[in-house]
């Protein structure tokens, strides 16, 4: 989406999609996968897009922060301009975790709540480009 918002690691992905007319639908499933000698961190730009996404409130820290990482999995689904994410690694209460904090050095762990998880697509870059400001511009690709 941006050269500003980064995360490294390996990630296990699958995609379902289906089209007719102009209906279409598209499911991404998505696991970090933890290998020896491979960061898994979120940038400082990364960490603002999430809250975004989460329509959590302004974020403060030096940008050139990484935050790490113990576990990303999920789902997002595409459906009619609508996106919905599903956090698929862990619970805490009610609410789905979609990043999981590693247990020492500078983490961040985001939750989803699931009744309320769905957004218009426009909107949500409307918040992303919000949320990293003049970083860098937000494109659809």
């Amino acid at each position: 989406m941006s050269e500003q918002i980064l995360v490294s690691g390996i990630v296990k992905l699958s995609l379902q999609g289906q089209l007719s007319g102009h209906d279409y639908q598209v499911i991404l499933d998505f696991q970090s996968q933890p290998k020896l000698g491979v960061k898994q961190t979120l940038n400082f730009g990364a960490v603002k897009a999430l809250a975004a996404l989460g329509g959590g409130g302004t974020i403060r820290a030096i940008a050139s922060a990484d935050f790490h990482y113990q576990k990303i999995a999920g789902t997002i689904s595409l459906k009619k301009g609508y996106l919905t994410v599903n956090g698929l690694a862990g619970s805490y209460q009610h609410y789905q975790y979609l990043v999981r904090s590693a247990r020492f050095g500078q983490g961040i762990n985001v939750l989803v709540d699931p009744q309320m998880n769905t957004i218009r697509l426009p909107y949500l870059l409307a918040r992303i480009q919000d949320a990293i400001g003049h970083q860098g511009k937000v494109e659809w690709k």
